[in-house]
């Protein structure tokens, strides 16, 4: 199988330039198992696919495809730095960009407030790798969560925009917004958020609040679904949150542990917008921290339970699942960074999202060990380089299939299957 993918370790390949005017996805399908329905045809059995909107990439080369038991301990660590995204504050986005270089990991999540003469330093961390484009991040959700109020200006709280605008009146705010967030070099946006509103707007019970569209689960799937849609045309692919849904749980996972109502009451309610949008939208899937009473002891980011059981079986999500970060209380207070890393791996997340951590090395350095102690990470490790990948439009290797780099050994044969034209 001929494959074309933007992958080599200690080679020099063409740098990523800048991407044009952003367009609305036109991505090809996507090559894994399908969704029951897409938004152009509800009794479809395609699955929406989950690829970042489309820019300018490098040159491909050819890769060559192994199979996950004969990877040594240097491949396993490339895999492993292509699963991991830091939260940097903009004001340090020269350290960002070096952190992306040296440690070849996936993305960054821009935090602090950018402005508008940051956009060279933010596309400039996008550009920071010479093999694929990084993914670069913003929490944008509008009201009490939005970073870019400097750089592109205001948006409503949920909770407003569903008060005064109709859907489609926040599809084209999204959009212009969105258009705005590519123009600076972001790619990914973290909303909107798909929980439901319960208590204060102020979210003091947990973090909710005024972020959340509605109590009523038609209204968030309508507005959040819009929200997303105006993204993905505007070229910002949308990352939905917070699985299973916190509208409802007893506290704030930054500060403390959390416990949602039972399973089955949140399939009554909570999983409802996810279903909805997973089933209709390229999106991908943010975990929340909180335990889910029915499913298991650990917090559904790090559940087997929650997001193998739940989000990829149930709801049939084949798409890019990120966890929230790994570096909150309430994570952090019961699990170092590496035990966190490789149970969210375990539990069936891509991305492992981490604020500023000191020592990346040293996380990937623990999640390559871990990996190597228990073979049978190897083939979860594949399938989420290979969802990275592809939400960053990406072509993979058939099956369960390493990509990896070219070696002088290296063999392909040829394909006839279409190359992805959507990368960050």
């Amino acid at each position: 199988m001929l494959l074309r993918v933007l992958v080599l370790i200690g080679l020099t390949a063409t740098q990523a330039t800048a991407s044009p005017a952003p367009t609305a996805p036109t991505a090809p399908t996507s090559t894994s198992p399908s969704n029951p329905t897409s938004p152009s045809n509800p009794s479809s059995a395609t699955s929406p696919t989950n690829a970042l909107p489309a820019a300018v990439a490098p040159e491909p080369e050819l890769i060559r495809c192994v199979s996950p038991t004969s990877l040594n301990k240097r491949e396993t660590r490339w895999l492993a730095s292509n699963l991991i995204m830091v939260g940097i504050n903009i004001r340090d986005g020269v350290r960002a960009r070096e952190l992306v270089r040296s440690q070849n990991i996936a993305g960054i999540l821009v935090r602090g407030t950018p402005v508008a003469n940051d956009r060279n330093l933010i596309q400039s961390i996008r550009n920071a790798r010479t093999d694929m484009p990084t993914m670069v991040a913003v929490d944008e959700e509008g009201g009490r969560v939005q970073h870019l109020r400097k750089a592109v200006g205001l948006l409503p709280s949920a909770k407003v925009m569903a008060a005064t605008k109709t859907p489609e009146e926040v599809r084209a705010l999204a959009k212009r917004h969105g258009l705005a967030m590519r123009k600076l070099g972001f790619t990914v946006v973290f909303g909107p958020v798909l929980d439901l509103r319960f208590g204060p707007d102020k979210g003091r019970t947990n973090g909710i609040g005024d972020r959340g569209f509605s109590s009523d689960p038609a209204t968030v799937t309508a507005y959040a679904g819009a929200f997303a849609r105006g993204m993905l045309e505007a070229g910002i692919y949308p990352v939905v949150k917070h699985f299973p849904g916190g509208g409802r749980a007893n506290g704030d996972p930054h500060n403390k542990g959390t416990q949602t109502p039972p399973i089955e009451e949140l399939r009554k309610l909570d999983l409802v917008p996810f279903g909805d949008l997973i089933r209709t939208l390229p999106i991908g899937v943010m975990s929340g921290h909180q335990l889910v009473p029915g499913l298991d002891s650990l917090p559904a980011s790090l559940s087997p339970a929650a997001i193998t059981g739940v989000l990829r079986k149930e709801l049939n999500f084949n798409g890019l699942a990120v966890t929230d970060s790994l570096s909150m209380w309430s994570i952090a207070y019961n699990f170092n960074r590496v035990q966190a890393a490789t149970l969210a791996l375990k539990a069936g997340n891509d991305l492992l999202l981490f604020d500023d951590e000191p020592n990346v090395d040293e996380i990937l350095r623990g999640l390559t060990d871990s990996i190597e102690k228990e073979p049978g990470l190897r083939p979860r490790l594949v399938s989420a380089t290979a969802n990275v990948l592809r939400a960053k439009g990406l072509p993979l290797c058939p099956g369960v299939s390493a990509p990896l780099p070219p070696s002088t050994t290296a063999t392909a044969t040829p394909s006839t299957a279409a190359t992805p034209t959507t990368t960050p």
